[in-house]
């Protein structure tokens, strides 16, 4: 179980917060789960980035054409450029919205992988296969 906070936010609240997460690892006890609370102070500036980034395509529809493409592509290649990854894909102005958000989905989804903590995301990003 994970509660994110930020550490003001705990700060300002600190006794509300107290109760409720003794609640919490009591709970967390029980079920035979850890609790851990995250804060800012957890991720770099670059890493938090790239979670919001990463966050927006979590849910996105996935083109079953895409990903299969894209994942086809990537068993020979390994590790590459998501840019390189979508030209070698498409050169249609049109498909290169969706294969882009394709290749993020992906990556949020944990099919492919990204390295969070290097740099913040773009199509210069290397992904790979996991």
């Amino acid at each position: 179980m994970v509660e994110v906070k930020y550490t003001s936010e705990l700060e300002k609240n600190k006794e509300q917060f107290r109760d409720k997460f003794e609640a919490i690892r009591i709970v967390a006890d029980e079920m035979n789960l850890d609790f851990m609370i995250f804060t800012e102070q957890n991720f770099t500036e670059i890493e938090l980035y790239n979670l919001d980034f990463l966050y927006r395509y979590k849910t996105h529809p996935q083109s079953n054409k895409y990903v299969e493409m894209i994942m086809n592509k990537m068993e020979s290649m390994k590790r590459i450029k998501a840019k390189d990854l979508l030209s070698d894909i498409s050169s249609s102005v049109v498909e290169n919205a969706v294969i882009s958000n394709t290749i993020w989905s992906l990556v949020a989804n944990e099919r492919l992988h990204a390295n969070i903590e290097s740099k913040v995301f773009s199509m210069d990003s290397y992904v790979e296969v996991l």
